[in-house]
């Protein structure tokens, strides 16, 4: 009799469970502990990242970091003694090989290419071998980036810098470096443009280049934007670009945004309006 009283207590649809009912309150529990199993393992959807804030805020419409912002890498240069991570670590190393080649003005495609390896875009620069009888003295003493974290050198690639590099170049390899001595590319006199922050520019320093069919060396030279809001200083071959308007695209080389020689020594050109 025990037994019918404890079963029929138990049914399946019961309002009510005796009290102390162990058989008939165990269901219960177990209903409970599958729900909160069940709740537990529904996860929460991930919360969506915030856009990244564009580089060109800030900027003219005129401005082509509008442009090319997708296409360029950026840089925030700096002269900390540790890798920046960013290909911003701008260190020199002192070079002693003959042959380097100097880009400051050069002459580079409006075509960019995309490296397969790096993935970074690219211009082909005309740039200038050096040889050991330009009559200047020390003209085979040339500025390297440090390491592999900084220059061109590491935006195409992480490529070596240093010691390694200067090696290379005493072994035939061409790189695109920088020589107060060096000669520049024939028939283009060195001007330089002051324009607006984050203009897009190319960097050469440190760039991987070569002597193609003509006899020509070129150098790939990376696409860059500075991200600080320093004025972007850009040099120019030759003085044709200082009546117009140097900013507005055209692929330029130069250095990070308050690093280049050509925001020193003065410029024919100043977004602002007023020549140096």
């Amino acid at each position: 009799m025990k037994l019918l009283i404890l079963v029929a207590s138990c049914v399946a649809g019961a309002s009510e469970c005796l009290a102390g009912d162990a058989a008939c309150n165990a269901g219960e529990v177990d209903d409970s502990a599958l729900l909160s199993l069940r709740a537990s393992s529904v996860k929460a959807p991930a919360p969506t990242p915030a856009p990244t804030p564009s580089v060109c805020i800030g900027t003219s419409k005129d401005n082509p970091c509008w442009e090319y912002e997708s296409k360029a890498f950026l840089v925030d240069a700096t002269v900390a003694e540790k890798n920046s991570g960013l290909c911003g670590d701008m260190r020199e190393y002192t070079c002693d090989a003959a042959s380097w080649v100097f880009c400051q003005n050069a002459v580079c495609s409006q075509d960019l290419k995309q490296d397969p390896i790096s993935r970074a875009w690219y211009s082909e620069c005309a740039c200038w071998q050096q040889t050991s009888d330009n009559g200047n003295a020390l003209q085979n003493v040339s500025m390297i980036p440090a390491d592999s974290n900084s220059g061109a050198n590491c935006v195409m690639g992480k490529q070596p810098g240093g010691d390694e590099m200067c090696n290379q170049m005493k072994a035939g390899k061409l790189w695109s470096t920088y020589g107060p001595q060096g000669s520049f590319l024939p028939g283009q006199p060195l001007r330089s443009a002051i324009c607006e922050p984050h203009t897009p520019w190319v960097w050469c320093w440190g760039a991987p280049c070569e002597r193609n069919k003509a006899g020509d060396i070129v150098c790939k030279c990376p696409l860059m934007i500075s991200s600080n809001d320093a004025a972007q200083a850009l040099t120019l071959p030759g003085d044709s670009l200082c009546t117009e308007d140097p900013c507005s695209g055209t692929m330029l080389n130069s250095m990070p945004a308050g690093f280049s020689e050509a925001a020193i020594t003065g410029s024919c050109y100043n977004y602002s309006g007023q020549a140096a």
